[in-house]
Parts: structure tokens; C-alpha cells; sequence
């Protein structure tokens, strides 16, 4: 069985800059990471649209004044293949692999009072000690599976934000259906809808929003342009309209003033007073930059 000071579970950003410190300060430690790769959230969402919701600046270290020097971001708000090649720059550069144990879920953990220890066991029943133990595994890293009866009888493709192929997936003249209007969502259908093919104008994508003091979102796609965010309705605790409600992205080859107007004026008159923003004010992804319109 392994021994080492300290045990890390998980190697994405967290778990790289455990590993790198606690190697500073002179601790044996090792990591586990259940992909086969580091990155974390970057290595697993490898959606359609997946980019960061931050300034790209955020995300980098700061401990290296050679690492900031060396990189620069390409984006305000970079993409996933950007930021999957950050990591794996700052896992090369120092050298933090050799003491990352790959495609190992950790299971359990349990602290041996006696011994004054922790010991981990992966799935594959690979065990390991140490007297530090620390979980870098995000807040938001187990993927959840919608609870809709019936689910499991889909004879279509189905695919999950968070465990997203490897491989391209193609979506040439499909009818495709989003469950989410979230900021995953939000970055998913806007890129999906582009990628539908000649056959999109006739092939609506919709969106499902579960949870009801999400937002809502109206969407259209202009013929042969990219998916555009007509308007975001923020619905305030206790709203009277927050209950039961469903928007559908409206794919339109009429993308004009008057239509944008009345799909504004529908929400205004759906959900009273929101705040909408226009597509065109936002960032990259769909959130917005400037401030909330008022209604008129």
C-alpha cells in the first residue's frame, strides 16, 4: 500500500496547485484523478460552447511570474480547448504528472484513528495512506441526470454536458433537445444550433428550463447566421409568474426589428416588468455585459 504525507483527490486547477505547493514545502504527496488526463472541468466538458464565465485572467495562476509570462489568452472568455491546453502546460511545466495516479475514482476515505492516518480506496480497490487529505473535486463536479419518467426508453442520442465524447458529435439535420437553461445551457444551444446543417430553419431547438427561478430565454437564428439571444428574463423570488412555465427557442429566417420587438413585448407582458438584455450587448457565451434595459 502506498504511503505519502499528504493524498489529493482530483486534478483539475485545485488539485494541480495543491500538488505543486505542497511539493514546495517539502510533502510527499500524490494525487488521484478519475480521467485519464488533468483538467478537471475542462478535461470532462468538452460541450459545444463550453468556455469560461469569468474574465480568461482569472483562471490562470499567479504563483509563476515565468508561467504568466509565457502564457497569454487568446479570449476574454476562453474556450474549452483553450483552457484544457493551459493545464496541460502547467501540469508539463512542472512536471506535476509523475505524481498524479490517472483513471482512479477514489470510492472511500476513512481516518485510522491509531495509526493517525487517512486511507483512500479507488473503485479498482487500489488503496493508498497518508495523514493529509485534501479533496479538490469541485463544487459542481458530479454530473446529475435529469428524474423525467421515462428517460431510460430514449432510442435517440443522448449525451450529458458533463460527460461529453471525446469524439465529435455530429448533429447534421437532427431534432435536438436541450433540458437546462443554465449557463451550460445557454453556452450549448447557441453553438448547437449552428451546427444543425441546411435542414435548421425547419428544425427547432428547444429549450426545457427545469427549475423554475431559473431564467428564460428566448433565442432565434437568423437563416444561415449564427444563434443570437433575443432576451434574458430574470424572475425575482416569489413571482407570481415563476411557476409552470416554458420557453421555447424560436428558430425564425425573419430575424428583423419588428420580430425582436414583439418577442420582447411578449415577455414584458408574460413576466411584468423584467430586465432584458439584447444578444448583440453580450458576452461570447450569452451573458451579459451591459446593463439591464428598461422597460418601455
Amino acid at each position: 500500500m502506498a504511503s505519502s504525507d499528504a493524498i489529493i483527490i482530483g486534478a483539475g486547477l485545485s488539485g494541480m496547485y495543491a500538488l505543486h505547493r505542497l511539493r514546495e514545502h517539502g510533502f510527499r504527496a500524490q494525487a488521484f484523478e478519475a480521467g485519464g488526463d488533468v483538467g478537471g472541468t475542462w478535461y470532462w466538458n468538452r460541450y459545444p460552447g463550453a468556455r469560461f464565465d469569468s474574465e480568461s485572467w482569472t483562471y490562470g495562476f499567479s504563483f509563476s511570474e515565468e508561467l504568466l509570462r509565457e502564457w497569454n489568452w487568446s479570449e476574454h472568455f476562453s474556450g474549452q480547448p483553450e483552457n484544457l491546453r493551459y493545464c496541460n502546460l502547467v501540469a508539463d511545466k512542472f512536471d506535476l504528472r509523475r505524481d498524479i495516479t490517472f483513471n482512479h475514482r477514489i470510492a472511500a476515505a476513512r481516518w485510522d484513528d491509531a495509526a493517525g492516518e487517512w486511507e483512500v480506496e479507488s473503485t479498482s480497490g487500489v488503496k493508498a495512506r497518508a495523514r493529509f487529505l485534501i479533496t479538490a473535486l469541485g463544487p459542481l463536479s458530479a454530473p446529475v441526470m435529469p428524474d423525467i419518467p421515462g428517460i431510460g426508453e430514449f432510442a435517440g442520442q443522448a449525451y450529458h454536458t458533463g460527460h461529453w465524447p471525446h469524439h465529435p458529435v455530429s448533429f447534421e439535420g437532427r431534432r435536438v433537445g436541450v433540458i437546462g437553461t443554465g449557463a451550460t445551457g445557454v453556452q450549448a444551444i447557441t453553438e448547437i444550433a449552428g451546427l444543425l446543417g441546411s435542414s435548421a430553419e425547419a428544425t427547432p431547438v428547444r429549450l426545457i428550463r427545469l427549475a423554475a427561478s431559473g431564467p428564460l430565454i428566448v433565442a432565434r437564428r437568423p437563416c444561415g447566421a449564427r444563434p443570437e439571444i433575443v432576451g434574458v428574463a430574470g424572475l425575482a423570488r416569489g413571482d407570481r409568474h415563476a411557476q409552470d412555465q416554458e420557453i421555447v427557442a424560436i428558430d425564425s429566417t425573419h430575424a428583423d426589428e419588428d420580430l425582436e420587438a414583439a418577442l420582447r413585448a411578449r415577455l414584458r407582458a408574460h413576466l411584468g416588468c423584467p430586465s432584458l438584455f439584447r444578444g448583440r450587448d453580450r458576452a461570447p457565451f450569452g451573458l451579459a455585459q451591459a446593463g439591464p434595459q428598461a422597460c418601455g
